[in-house]
């Protein structure tokens, strides 16, 4: 769909108890300055008022955009809302973004021109900043979301560091995500899975240094959400144990699993990850790993 030729963009909200923060989201898609832009809002059975505050938003979303549509039901989990919200868009390009979080005036602008000047890439992903609960950007120092050049993420470098594609940022071409087969419901980080599965697909990624989106950084995390990070990365693994980069994408998650829990989370699962797989851990984290195993008490630590 096509109006002033401009192609249609479908942009999705998925919404889960961010009363404080999704009229912020939602106003920085209205200001956009590209105009064909289609909204689905889905919000996953909030306990709060986000689907009043979403509701406040109805009449300055139907007149802005081409279509807007809101449905809110009981929570399903994030997977099941992003491959519902599928069924519904119309657009040639796809943006998800998390409803506590907003978007640069221009980006959309600026990310169709490049999906639509480089039909080589499937999707177009850029930088975004940290801002707190308030809104306020948080110090230099913590600005560590930022691309600093453009580079091609594929299937020859994408397994061989830690993920740096930020999720809020990306644009899809929806096709493309339709037809891998959208979210594993069983994956709950979904973004991952999807850029790994459209890499052994052989679709190209491209990262820019271009500031796409304001990511709030609010609530606490707590030590077991490291936990909850390589069990699902794990889950991720058995999916592509068939691909010939399977050891490749192994050794950085068990690496990445043992330094992250051994620095903030319970020493006596990291030691565990250690037993089982030491032979797959990257000596610099293997090392690295091991000073924070030894600072935080060694094996005897509690989980």
């Amino acid at each position: 769909m096509k109006e002033n030729n401009q192609s249609l963009v479908s942009v999705v909200i998925p919404c889960y108890n961010h009363e404080k923060f999704v009229q912020d989201c939602i106003k920085s898609i209205v200001d956009q300055t590209y105009q064909n832009i289609e909204l689905i809002i889905i919000d996953d059975g909030s306990k709060d008022s986000s689907v009043e505050k979403i509701q406040g938003m109805i009449p300055a979303c139907q007149e802005r955009f081409v279509r807007f549509e809101f449905r809110y039901r009981p929570n399903k989990g994030l997977t099941h809302t992003l491959n519902e919200s599928l069924d519904w868009v119309k657009g040639e390009y796809l943006i998800l973004i998390a409803s506590d979080d907003y978007m640069t005036s221009d980006r959309v602008k600026l990310q169709v021109e490049i999906l639509h000047n480089h039909p080589e890439y499937y999707a177009c992903s850029g930088s975004q900043l940290k801002i707190d609960e308030n809104g306020c950007k948080l110090e230099d120092k913590f600005q560590n979301n930022l691309i600093k050049k453009n580079i091609v993420k594929d299937r020859k470098n994408i397994f061989k560091s830690s993920n740096n594609i930020y999720s809020p940022t990306t644009m899809f071409r929806t096709s493309v995500i339709k037809d891998l087969g959208g979210y594993n419901p069983n994956i709950l980080i979904e973004d991952l899975y999807i850029f790994y599965k459209a890499a052994l697909n052989d679709f190209k990624h491209l990262q820019v240094t271009n500031v796409f989106t304001y990511y709030r950084v609010h609530g606490s995390n707590n030590h077991k959400r490291y936990i909850w990070m390589h069990e699902n990365k794990m889950k991720i693994l058995e999916e592509f144990k068939f691909f010939d980069e399977y050891d490749d994408i192994k050794k950085l998650f068990v690496s990445e699993g043992f330094y992250s829990i051994s620095r903030y989370s319970s020493n006596k699962y990291a030691y565990n990850i250690f037993k089982q797989y030491k032979k797959f851990i990257f000596f610099k984290y293997l090392i690295v790993g091991f000073f924070y195993f030894l600072k935080r008490g060694g094996v005897n630590e509690s989980l």
